[in-house]
């Protein structure tokens, strides 16, 4: 894991002549980014051309020399600045050895480099496995990639500051290059008071983008002259847009149309498998590793997992909460003893809350509505404390259908086909308007049970979610229903709105079989880049930690 940044001159003035001026602004971007790699610092620049790469290592895998970056292809076509992992890197190593390549160290990027140099980018990034963000320079053709793993673990912005390209992993690094204070981006804006979160692949600035996961984007000279970047599902001729090398609402309704498995045995035996790969994979570093463990499902089986194939006790980390409705660690310990693993508990005041939250701004570097961001950065500092390698179970919930509406979202579709519009709306708006000991009381009437009310918190709030869900006619419709924070963004902010195509399902979605599918996409798509994966990358890179997700 590292942090990585850079620009591409294309001002009109010499760019020799502002050499030592901008090597004191790569410096700078570098210091920036010292936390996501405090154990080595480089930059590689080319005073003709104008291009130049800033590396910040937390070296992970070869820890000598040979894994420094910025690093060159052993022609010395290409230059990379690589934050990330790519896990088969063995398997592609062995495979490039075949076809005639030499190593000099151990490093996945050394080996990321050969691939590029053999097939190119597109191929290369159709190859690899693994959570990452690069940067390249290709010599002989004069062109500067960006490319950025499938489901967006790693972040990478991008914007024109101060006359050139400028990259980085975070904003705080590209800071360094503004002029002057940029707007705020009155979209994304309205789009994180609705949703939480800034979705991609915009920033919180003007100007800024996020390169959106699962795509890569080229810049020759003339089109890294401050051109408009075209997101749009049909781009206008002759805009730069990047190119999607993976887009898994294609894989989704790919899969759909192969026959279903229909027993479940083989269902079992299928994901056993696929687990056991993934979590193998992620296991390899040079560095100590260890694992999140709240005692929930998805920590739960991932560590048992890693335990299987540890020869000592793993390393796992929990965090625990005096008050009891919140506290979970105690089915941690369970699994831990039952698993054996070296476990390791931090018992959190609301003091220890306090004093997370003002370096929040710092640690997310946009805004981002997601309390638990408190809790995952102080399990990561616990974590770090033995680790540098941590594996969490973040993700499982959009792929196996873990949240409230993959459940309750189809029962509304039901009730709602089979109740009037108006009749919903009625519904709808008797339930908004009662108060809160009313509230209590209609669950208490439907539940047969007042200690279950009793347990169940914010109820008008989740009244009014229900109210929104009786107005939704389509799965899209439910989807912002049960997860925004406020049904119509431009009524919270003047002159704007959040763009629907944020939580649409482009394409031919017919073939996606129900709404809970189609939820669970849409949590892949949206939800899980731009709020949980940002958070735990966020958290675990204000510590130095390296965080991965199987």
């Amino acid at each position: 894991m590292c942090g990585i940044a850079g620009f591409f001159w294309t001002g009109s003035e010499d760019y020799e002549s502002l050499a030592q001026e901008m090597g004191t602004a790569l410096r700078q971007m570098g210091a920036t980014l010292q936390r996501r790699g405090p154990d080595s610092f480089g930059v590689w620049s080319n005073d003709q051309v104008g291009i130049s790469l800033v590396h910040r290592r937390l070296a992970i895998l070869d820890l000598s020399a040979d894994g420094h970056q910025p690093m060159h292809s052993r022609t010395g076509r290409y230059v990379i600045s690589f934050n990330g992992e790519i896990y088969n890197y063995k398997i592609l190593k062995t495979e490039l050895g075949e076809r005639g390549s030499t190593f000099i160290g151990n490093s996945d990027t050394e080996v990321l480099l050969a691939c590029i140099e053999n097939w190119g980018i597109a191929e290369t990034l159709s190859r690899i496995v693994g959570m990452f963000a690069f940067a390249v320079w290709d010599c002989h053709e004069q062109k500067f990639y960006l490319a950025r793993d499938r489901l967006g673990e790693k972040p990478l912005y991008y914007g024109w500051l101060a006359g050139g390209l400028s990259f980085a992993s975070e904003i705080s690094a590209l800071k360094v290059r503004f002029s002057s204070q940029p707007a705020v981006n009155q979209e994304a804006l309205a789009s994180y008071l609705q949703f939480g979160r800034v979705p991609s692949p915009l920033s919180i600035y003007e100007g800024i983008y996020k390169l959106p996961p699962g795509a890569w984007i080229c810049f020759t000279r003339a089109e890294a002259n401050a051109q408009p970047i075209d997101f749009s599902p049909a781009p206008e001729s002759g805009r730069l847009k990047p190119t999607r090398y993976w887009d898994p609402r294609e894989k989704a309704l790919a899969a759909f149309q192969q026959p279903r498995i229909e027993l479940l045995g083989q269902a079992v035996a299928g994901v056993e498998d696929l687990l056991k790969k993934a979590v193998a994979e992620q296991m390899v570093a040079d560095v100590p590793l260890g694992a999140f463990l709240s005692g929930g499902i998805d920590s739960s089986l991932i560590v048992a997992l890693m335990q299987e194939q540890c020869s000592k006790a793993l390393e796992t980390f929990t965090i625990g909460f005096s008050e009891d409705s919140f506290n979970e660690a105690h089915y941690a310990r369970i699994i831990s003893d039952h698993l054996k693993t070296s476990h390791n508990e931090l018992y959190i005041s609301p003091r220890d809350v306090l004093d997370v939250i003002p370096k929040i701004p710092n640690i997310c570097d946009e805004p981002l509505a997601d309390q638990s961001i408190v809790p995952t950065y102080l399990l990561c500092a616990l974590a770090r404390k033995k680790v540098t390698v941590s594996i969490s179970g973040d993700g499982a919930d959009k792929v196996f259908g873990g949240y409230e509406r993959h459940i309750f979202g189809p029962r509304f579709e039901k009730i709602n086909a089979s109740l009037p519009l108006l009749l919903r709306r009625v519904l709808a708006r008797a339930l908004t308007s009662v108060s809160p000991q009313v509230s209590a009381r209609i669950f208490e009437i439907f539940s047969n049970n007042s200690q279950s009310v009793a347990g169940i918190k914010n109820i008008s709030a989740k009244l009014s979610k229900v109210a929104r869900l009786l107005s939704a006619e389509t799965g899209e419709d439910i989807y912002r229903a049960s997860s925004t924070h406020w049904p119509e963004p431009n009524h919270i902010l003047l002159q704007s709105q959040a763009r629907a195509h944020f939580t649409n399902l482009s394409g031919d979605t017919t073939i996606i079989r129900n709404t809970a599918e189609k939820l669970m996409l849409l949590d892949l798509t949206h939800y899980l880049p731009d709020d949980i994966l940002m958070k735990l990358d966020r958290a675990a890179m204000a510590v130095s930690l390296e965080s991965r997700a199987p």
